[in-house]
């Protein structure tokens, strides 16, 4: 044989070979939530034993893991359903079907006389769905594999070609199913004040929900902090939420929605399908809502309280909680560590922007003169120099100290 015969044998070989066992599969498995419905796409690519070559049927079997999902039905690809192809899928999430005890199940399908054959290329074999068990804890996932040896007598991938001629494939996939991470969080912005402010502190939420066009129907947000620092006097929903949702906040001061008996306050919120209710608000960042907090005039600066989620705080416990549009519930527990600070009086800082200015002078001057009317009091004493009494001389000592008149003027509290 001369080198031009070898190589067009050898190009023959190749080529044949090439169309032998290139027959394979893959899944798309997509993530979810504990209870979610996830829908998994099985994709094959069939090549036959030559370009002309078609399919007639299919067999691919599957495992799971039993622990993290089940099996509620199994569907062909529409290019079979519309070719009149019948469906033979078998669902089996005890693992009955022996000798492997394990969780499987068969995604099938045969043409019958009345049905078309399926020319070579890559088909969507067929959709699972499953559901995510409501008991697992994320992040966990389970990878959908090829049975291999698990039904009996074993079954690999298999395509029935026009001709009639079984092949089988050994062949894994690793597509998994995700459990998505609970995402959805909590944070607050608190603030600062001397003893007797109000001082507002803005809950934070983000809802992620469990899936792109998810959005939350209401929320439940426990909040513990410290009732010897401060106290509740007003809970608002936020922007989003007000006046379109019902509110429930609670305030407890006291402690008295035990056990155990710590002062706590309730942030939550709700629509329904009355009227005058709002609609789902969508995934993302919220202001779900603002706490009025009043610093108790006991307190001696510096002092704080950390705002903390309240977890065991109620009974039955509750967690920072969300209802999606669904009317699934999902209690997630969370942490904030903000906290309301009490500032440290100086004295002469009147207007209680942390600075001694002649911007105090004047607080002060409108205060004495009540300029205009109802002008707020001085933060603390307001009398910088001494006398017994808050009047215009305050105001004047003040001027006088930030002025420098005369030089060296001693500062407030300190008079000569």
């Amino acid at each position: 044989m001369n080198l031009k015969s070898l190589l067009a044998a050898l190009a023959i070989f190749v080529l044949g070979s090439s169309f032998a066992f290139a027959d394979t599969l893959w899944i798309d498995a997509p993530e979810g939530d504990p209870g979610d419905l996830v829908t998994v796409d099985v994709f094959l690519r069939y090549k036959g034993g030559s370009f002309g070559d078609s399919m007639s049927a299919f067999d691919i079997p599957l495992r799971w893991d039993a622990s993290v999902c089940s099996v509620e039905a199994v569907s062909v690809g529409r290019r079979f359903r519309t070719a009149g192809w019948i469906d033979i899928s078998q669902i089996d999430n005890q693992g009955a079907m022996e000798p492997v005890s394990v969780p499987k199940l068969t995604l099938s399908a045969y043409k019958p006389d009345t049905g078309e054959y399926v020319p070579r290329g890559i088909r969507k074999a067929g959709t699972l769905d499953f559901r995510i068990l409501e008991s697992v804890v994320p992040p966990e996932s389970t990878c959908l594999d090829t049975l291999m040896e698990a039904f009996s007598p074993s079954v690999h991938l298999g395509f029935v070609d026009k001709e009639g001629i079984n092949r089988y494939i050994p062949s894994f996939s690793a597509g998994c199913i995700q459990i998505y991470t609970l995402t959805d969080s909590l944070w607050l912005v608190g603030g600062s004040g001397y003893p007797g402010d109000l001082v507002p502190v803005e809950v934070w939420l983000q809802y992620q929900g469990g899936g792109a066009g998810d959005s939350m129907a209401s929320f439940d947000i426990p909040l513990a902090y410290d009732a010897t620092i401060c106290t509740v006097e007003a809970i608002t929903l936020g922007p989003e939420f007000l006046g379109l949702w019902m509110d429930l906040s609670r305030i407890d001061n006291q402690g008295t929605q035990g056990p155990p008996a710590i002062p706590k306050v309730n942030v939550g919120g709700w629509t329904s399908s009355v009227p005058i209710c709002g609609p789902p608000v969508p995934r993302g960042t919220h202001l779900a809502g603002t706490v009025d907090l009043r610093i108790l005039d006991t307190v001696l600066p510096p002092d704080s309280t950390w705002l903390d989620t309240l977890m065991q705080a109620f009974s039955p416990t509750i967690f920072l909680g969300f209802v999606d549009k669904n009317g699934i519930t999902r209690y997630i527990p969370s942490f904030s560590t903000d906290c309301i600070g009490v500032l440290e009086y100086s004295c002469g800082d009147c207007d209680g922007d942390g600075n001694i200015s002649f911007s105090d002078a004047l607080f002060l001057k409108d205060y004495y003169f009540q300029t205009p009317a109802g002008s707020p009091a001085p933060i603390g004493e307001g009398d910088v120099n001494l006398d017994g009494r808050v009047d215009f001389a305050d105001a004047l000592y003040i001027k006088n100290y930030y002025y420098e008149t005369p030089p060296g003027f001693p500062e407030p509290c300190n008079p000569p």
